[in-house]
């Protein structure tokens, strides 16, 4: 929660006051959320634990539910493929889909389907892969 304090309409300029308040709060907001991503992604990278970096391994964490955190440059993964098929439990439910896809859309339905959150991040951030994620627990 987040308190904008505000006057009477003639002391602060009135809504227009009101909405550049709102907007600055919550930019705020997202760009400290996603500065506290990118610190956490590059903690556990220089760790080495907590972590899965690449399609292949990203996928596997998923099958395994130790995704807490989906983290993706969706650029970069969008060029990649991913055959849901190939990769035995990984379940993305009735979709009808079968055969190689792009990777982002793979990953962001298993992410729905396992209720892990999904922030989007440059690659370089991700130490060069375009899909890494925060693990809920070090196998």
């Amino acid at each position: 929660m987040v308190e904008i304090k505000s006057g009477q309409r003639a002391e602060d300029g009135g809504d227009e006051a009101l909405e550049r308040a709102v907007q600055h709060a919550l930019t705020a907001q997202v760009v400290r959320r996603r500065l506290d991503q990118v610190h956490e992604v590059r903690a556990r990278l220089g760790r080495g634990e907590g972590v899965a970096t690449g399609v292949k391994d990203v996928a596997e964490a998923f099958v395994r539910g130790q995704v807490a955190h989906l983290v993706l440059d969706p650029a970069g993964a969008a060029d990649l493929e991913l055959d849901p098929d190939r990769v035995e439990g990984l379940a993305l439910g009735e979709t009808g889909a079968h055969g190689p896809m792009p990777a982002d859309r793979v990953l962001l339905a298993a992410a729905v389907l396992t209720d892990a959150e999904v922030t989007v991040l440059p690659a370089s951030v991700l130490g060069g892969a375009p899909v890494a994620a925060l693990l809920r627990w070090q196998q």
